[in-house]
């Protein structure tokens, strides 16, 4: 499969840029997109075809990346693995836990690569750190960033924090003990805004805040262990390490900063999806990863839903208590 032939499912905002990195690497066939006009637009801004059905692109591909909206994630994948075609599926796998269990089962049944988007895994400054990052005792993130249209069909646990819970759980190898949160939908009937600390079974913690409803963007994580505190920032591509060194008997502190790490992390992303196809192996995000990460996500969105029903309740009989 010297020449892959890809394609492209949803040419949104991130499938825009699906389809321009697999044209700039010369092996884009085509897209297919519910609105004919944003298809035919795409189709004639990267020069390949505007199929008029998925069935058409199945017909025409190898393998596909599929950015729609999440809730349509489940139905498509399993159509484009069933067809025997290699998937790369925006995050999250799917909504539902055994929706996500299905399509595992389907592309390892068909011997294909499955690979799902947590695309900061392919950031720059985290590619930089993440093999120094050894057994942290506590992990913070903030995600925040201004509203837009997008991912509003799932809460923002799903849509957003899924990818510091993927993170997390890439270097905490223990057991969920106990999950406590917040969060409340602010601009969309879905959760907005929240807020969760995750204990470990190993006692190590870690602290996720995200939000779709703020003024300024940021995307920042830091990891804290026995010899090093360790800060990422996604968005500026900024990477800060502070370690004791104890060179000469004298314990000092060392703090070394690296920025503007190079590299578009979606097309890493996209490079080791062909690669894992060629070479038939497991990629670098597999399903499986991601189903952890759904679970851990689901457990923190029911968390927040149990916390709301109380408090809308208390709310109420305070209302009635005062009529």
């Amino acid at each position: 499969m010297s020449n892959l032939r890809t394609g492209v499912i949803g040419v949104g905002h991130l499938g825009n840029h699906h389809a321009r990195i697999y044209e700039q690497k010369g092996n884009l066939i085509g897209i297919y997109d519910i609105d004919p006009e944003r298809a035919e637009f795409i189709a004639n801004k990267y020069q390949c075809i505007s199929f008029q059905s998925q069935d058409q692109l199945l017909e025409k591909v190898d393998a596909v990346s599929l950015a729609t909206p999440a809730s349509t994630h489940y139905h498509i994948a399993k159509q484009v693995l069933s067809r025997r075609k290699h998937l790369l599926v925006e995050k999250p796998i799917t909504v539902h836990m055994q929706e996500a269990k299905q399509l595992i089962d389907i592309a390892r049944n068909n011997n294909l690569v499955l690979q799902v988007g947590h695309s900061e895994r392919f950031n720059p400054a985290y590619r930089i750190v993440k093999d120094i990052i050894k057994n942290p005792i506590f992990i913070e993130s903030h995600r925040i960033g201004f509203p837009t249209d997008r991912g509003l069909d799932v809460a923002v646990v799903l849509d957003l924090m899924i990818h510091d819970i993927d993170i997390a759980l890439q270097y905490i190898n223990s057991p969920v003990k106990s999950i406590s949160a917040i969060g409340a939908p602010i601009l969309s009937n879905e959760i907005d805004i929240a807020n969760a600390r995750v204990e470990f079974e190993n006692q190590a913690i870690a602290n996720f805040m995200v939000s779709r409803v703020a003024t300024k963007a940021k995307r920042k994580i830091r990891f804290f262990q026995a010899d090093a505190y360790i800060s990422v920032d996604y968005q500026e591509r900024k990477v800060e390490i502070c370690r004791r060194n104890f060179e000469n008997g004298k314990g000092t502190i060392q703090m070394d900063t690296i920025e503007d790490a190079q590299g578009e992390p979606l097309d890493l992303e996209i490079d080791s999806f062909i690669s894992s196809i060629h070479k038939n192996s497991h990629p670098e995000v597999d399903a499986q990863d991601a189903l952890r990460a759904l679970e851990v996500a689901w457990r923190i969105v029911e968390e927040i839903k149990k916390r709301l029903t109380f408090i809308l309740h208390d709310h109420a009989e305070n209302i009635d208590h005062h009529r």
